[in-house]
C-alpha cells in the first residue's frame, strides 16, 4: 500500500484521523456532560465511528482527486 493509494488514504485520513478524533471527543462529551457509562456508547465506538471515517475518506479521496483534476 503506497501513500497514493485510495485504501491508504481513506483508512488513515478517513478512520484513523476522523473516526478516532470524532469518537474520543464524543465519548468525553458524553461522559463528561451527561455522566454516562462507556459500556453504553461501545457500539458507537466500535462500529459506527470507524464505518462513518471510512466514509468520510472516500468523500475526502474523490473531492481531493476532483479539485486537483479542475486545477
Amino acid at each position: 500500500m503506497t501513500k497514493s493509494s485510495l485504501m491508504y488514504f481513506v483508512l488513515i485520513r478517513g478512520c484513523l484521523q476522523f473516526g478516532v478524533l470524532a469518537s474520543a471527543i464524543y465519548v468525553l462529551l458524553h461522559v463528561l456532560i451527561e455522566d454516562v457509562s462507556i459500556s453504553t456508547l461501545r457500539w458507537g465506538i466500535v462500529i459506527g465511528f470507524p464505518v462513518f471515517g471510512l466514509l468520510w475518506g472516500g468523500i475526502l479521496w474523490w473531492f481531493e482527486r476532483s479539485r486537483a483534476k479542475g486545477s
